[in-house]
């Protein structure tokens, strides 16, 4: 892992991101990053010159990412503005959901709580969004740059549990009553915002199953509800997808841009003006189970990514 990431710090790509940001290309996701050995990971690699930092409440690491962006800073590694640290809202686990969980039994429950289990409830209203920015501004010990609502489609997949396909055939309601107002909330702040989305055209939804489009997120539709909200001056340009060997689907010719041609989900959002990120690079969720691809994994359910000769790239006719 090391090699790799020197690779690509020697390598001289940086890409425009929202129209305000130029970063490397590659970044440090810190899911469940809570450990000493994380946080000198995440030290490492941001000297090795990784710019953009994802986390989010529910991985429990926006404590860690602060500490650590603090100890580069103070070391002189890098400077607040050359980092882009983006953190999520709407998933509640962990502290948030207890802290839910109590509001709830004293009468002063988050409006529009989806509770997906015991121990994942789902919110983005307005009043939760803005609780949320500040608590994670509270933890990292500073402004998150970028505000992603963290899988919104799970509003969707609860109505097509609960009330099934025809709940969810039409989905006018999902954006009007949940996007538009937590994109007013998010508007209200000074981050550049968007959505972190399994979208129409990825292969399998949040909840595991075939991405049918019934409990999927339409980008054009969720661009027209930040336009709803804040006009042409809205800042919702960020789209995050997930990117790997078995959910290549993001660069697959799969879903209709504005002149009806096929493109692929990342085309089309780039298109769209959005700037799109990957996430779980080597973490594909098919629809029985998580498979991860990771380095030196040894459970024999794993697949292991190994270091191997170079071959001769194939010649396309």
């Amino acid at each position: 892992m090391n090699r790799f990431l020197r690779l690509r710090h020697d390598l001289p790509v940086t890409r425009r991101l929202a129209g305000h940001f130029n970063v490397p290309a590659i970044g440090f996701g810190a899911y469940r990053a809570t450990e000493a050995g994380h946080l000198s990971a995440l030290q490492h690699a941001i000297r090795l010159g990784v710019r953009i930092i994802d986390t989010s409440p529910n991985y429990g690491s926006e404590e860690l990412v602060g500490k650590a962006v603090r100890s580069c800073l103070h070391d002189g590694v890098c400077c607040r503005e050359s980092l882009v640290i983006i953190t999520k809202v709407g998933l509640l686990q962990g502290p948030d959901l207890a802290d839910a969980m109590e509001r709830e039994q004293a009468g002063r429950a988050w409006p529009g709580v989806v509770k997906l289990s015991r121990s994942a409830w789902y919110c983005i209203s307005p009043e939760y969004v803005a609780h949320s920015m500040s608590r994670s501004k509270e933890r990292l010990g500073l402004s998150p740059d970028i505000v992603l609502l963290h899988n919104p489609e799970f509003i969707l997949s609860d109505m097509l549990k609960r009330h099934g396909p025809g709940a969810v055939e039409r989905r006018e309601w999902f954006y009007d009553m949940h996007l538009v107002p937590a994109f007013d909330a998010l508007q209200a702040s000074d981050a550049i915002y968007g959505i972190s989305s399994n979208i129409d055209g990825c292969r399998w939804s949040v909840s595991g199953r075939h991405n049918d489009a019934f409990e999927s997120v339409d980008l054009s539709d969720a661009l027209a509800a930040a336009k709803r909200s804040a006009g042409e001056a809205h800042r919702c340009k960020i789209l995050q997808l997930p990117f790997n060997l078995l959910e290549p689907d993001a660069c697959v010719a799969t879903v209709g841009g504005q002149d009806s041609r096929k493109m692929s989900p990342a085309a089309n959002a780039q298109q769209l003006g959005f700037s799109v990120l990957s996430h779980r690079p080597l973490s594909a969720i098919p629809p029985t189970d998580a498979l991860r691809l990771g380095f030196g994994v040894q459970r024999p359910m794993h697949i292991a990514l190994r270091e191997s000769s170079r071959a001769t790239p194939p010649t396309v006719a």
